[in-house]
């Protein structure tokens, strides 16, 4: 469902869709280029599975429901992630075809900072 209404959004914030369409929103985009929602994905994922190595399917499934993102904002937000070298994934992305994250790679975040 989010699939079907991701491809009818009118604003994409670092291509994490709104799921809502608004003729405003298109004629406007100014009011709402503000919004991060890629980098706050980046911080809610290091923060809610700190200490916890799982694969990326896994976080999608247990972070998803009740947000506006989809399985490839996931995919964007791991991949910068691991580029940061916030979070390790198994294998790594020289190990995997440019640019990909697969639904099997693992991700190991690391334990909360004290």
């Amino acid at each position: 469902m989010k699939g079907i209404m991701a491809k009818e959004s009118s604003v994409f914030e670092q291509d994490v869709p709104s799921l809502t369409y608004s003729p405003a929103d298109r004629s406007m985009p100014l009011l709402f280029s503000l919004s991060r929602p890629l980098d706050a994905l980046k911080d809610i994922l290091v923060k809610e599975f700190a200490g916890r190595t799982l694969p990326m399917l896994n976080v999608y499934r247990e972070h998803n429901v009740d947000t506006p993102y989809i399985k490839k904002n996931y995919k964007e937000a791991l991949g910068r992630l691991e580029t940061e070298k916030k979070i390790t994934a198994n294998p790594p992305a020289k190990d995997r075809p440019k640019n990909t994250f697969a639904d099997h790679i693992v991700v190991t975040f690391p334990p909360r900072k004290k």
